[in-house]
């Protein structure tokens, strides 16, 4: 569960741990490109997440604003597999890196993702392997 950025001068590889899709919740594997990058993203969770804590006897807000609590923590990359919403975002929530714990999404630390924010543009190729 690692993140492999290799720097275009091709003589360097940054890696980073990551969190990905659990049990039920695939990460979808294959080449994508980034679409879209934000800072102190608001997240508005997919109608699949909110069916799912529906049919659990849960809420959750349907907007979550920028902020310590926000499930996307400090940077967003959207990717652009067909038909899916996976995005490559912070967690305010260690405990989820290194392990399968999203809803497909690519987990890294605040730190991590800031930095790989910084290096990556739009249009940037992914492959989830």
């Amino acid at each position: 569960m690692r993140l492999y950025y290799f720097h275009p001068d091709k003589k360097r590889v940054s890696t980073f741990p990551i969190g990905i899709g659990q049990q039920g919740w695939r990460t979808p594997l294959g080449t994508a490109k980034i679409t879209t990058k934000r800072e102190h993203p608001t997240w508005i969770p997919p109608k699949s997440i909110l069916e799912n804590y529906a049919r659990n006897g849960e809420h959750i807000d349907k907007v979550w604003p920028p902020g310590p609590k926000n499930p996307l923590g400090t940077r967003a990359m959207n990717l652009s597999f067909p038909g899916e919403s996976i995005v490559i975002h912070g967690s305010p929530y260690p405990m989820g890196i290194g392990v399968r714990s999203s809803r497909g999404c690519i987990r890294m630390w605040n730190s991590d993702v800031e930095q790989l924010f910084s290096w990556v543009s739009i249009g940037t190729q992914v492959r989830v392997i």
